[in-house]
């Protein structure tokens, strides 16, 4: 017998295993490096069939949100675990320490319109570091680096006559 989709019923139905910032190959990391991609993943458990939950993904630089991403809906028909997450582009990140915000909400699959459930909230702190420090577009900047974001362009220039 499950309990009813209601409170703790809802809270027990999913478990938000594991958050984690992992490199290029996907191997857990302690810092992303600027000049690859990297990617915020976590780990979900779904114990219900009856319900549906969702993955969103916040990075922060301080109080300053820099992007927020959500995971498609999670359903499955047995116990299951699903990793979910998002890219972080090569050469997008300031040389800065950012904190990732993973939640996990979840409702009843049968009502698309009740309001889903956060029934996990976990951060984690990382570091975005420049592996080569002597092309990085800061030295010879003479002011901060307090940029939430620092993106290095390709431009291409073309000229019509």
């Amino acid at each position: 017998m499950l309990p009813p989709l209601t409170g703790d019923g809802l809270s027990s139905s999913c478990r938000l295993l594991d958050t984690r910032l992992l490199d290029e190959e996907r191997s857990p990391v302690g810092a992303l490096q600027l000049t690859s991609p990297g990617y915020l993943d976590c780990l979900v458990r779904i114990l219900r069939p009856d319900v549906v939950a969702t993955v969103e993904i916040d990075l922060w630089r301080e109080r300053r949100r820099v992007f927020t991403a959500t995971s498609r809906p999670l359903t499955s028909h047995q116990p299951a675990t699903f990793a979910a997450g998002v890219q972080i582009p090569a050469d997008f990140l300031n040389e800065q320490a950012y904190r990732a915000r993973f939640r996990l909400n979840v409702r009843p699959i049968a009502d698309a319109e009740a309001t889903p459930l956060t029934v996990a909230d976990e951060s984690l702190e990382f570091s975005a570091m420049n592996p080569h420090p002597a092309r990085s577009v800061w030295n010879d900047w003479p002011w901060n680096r307090n940029g939430v974001v620092s993106p290095r362009l390709v431009w291409n220039v073309s000229y019509e006559q």
